[in-house]
């Protein structure tokens, strides 16, 4: 029985250094962050607040026409000129 003792006297002295090791080690981790953010950072407490979005608008709307207004659907922009010209239109590989 004196052994059993022993052992359960030593285990939270191992998990209080076991953990005092890995607060330690966690510590010495911590990313390098800047000291001044650009402006123009969303992350900058100088930055202009965000417009709120509207996380429900295509359930609500239908998506506007080409040429029509697009104000609030993001990504809708006017599509990039050229890449399917040599093809006049047709669909290849189908």
């Amino acid at each position: 029985m004196g052994c059993v003792r022993e052992v359960e006297d030593e285990m939270p002295i191992a998990r209080t250094m076991t953990a005092v090791a890995a607060v330690a080690a966690l510590a010495s981790c911590t990313p390098a962050l800047p000291t001044a953010l650009p402006r123009g950072s969303a992350a900058s407490p100088d930055a202009p607040e965000a417009r709120p979005s509207r996380v429900g608008l295509a359930l609500t709307e239908e998506p506007p026409f080409p040429g029509e207004r697009r104000e609030g659907w993001e990504g809708l922009g006017d599509a990039a000129p050229g890449g399917h010209a040599h093809h006049g239109g047709h669909r290849h590989g189908r």
